[in-house]
């Protein structure tokens, strides 16, 4: 079976228009998440408490328990625009060490 390439590639487009669904659209939440109560809707968009989670993520990850109230009070004084492009495994670490102390 021969297919165009122009023919192709409007059947691809056309998957890809049906598949894909905007991050603002809300998406149905599965059984799994539930059960732990992380569903989509719910979730904070903001940039501050995105960081703070992954920070706490990968902080449960080496086993260091933090309160996470903790991280959002050391996390705040940074200047926003620097914590984007700070990676989270630096951020880490830094609390980590001002924790210890």
């Amino acid at each position: 079976m021969r297919i165009r390439l122009g023919r192709l590639r409007q059947l691809i487009r056309e998957e890809a228009r049906d598949t894909i669904m905007a991050p603002t659209q809300y998406s149905e939440p599965s059984p799994e998440s539930m059960r732990r109560l992380d569903m989509p809707a719910m979730r904070s968009n903001d940039p501050l408490q995105i960081k703070v989670d992954q920070v706490i993520k990968i902080l449960n990850h080496d086993h260091v328990q933090v309160d996470a109230r903790d991280v959002k009070k050391l996390l705040s004084t940074v200047d926003p625009k620097r914590l984007l492009v700070m990676k989270v495994d630096a951020i880490a670490k830094q609390v980590q060490k001002k924790l210890a102390n």
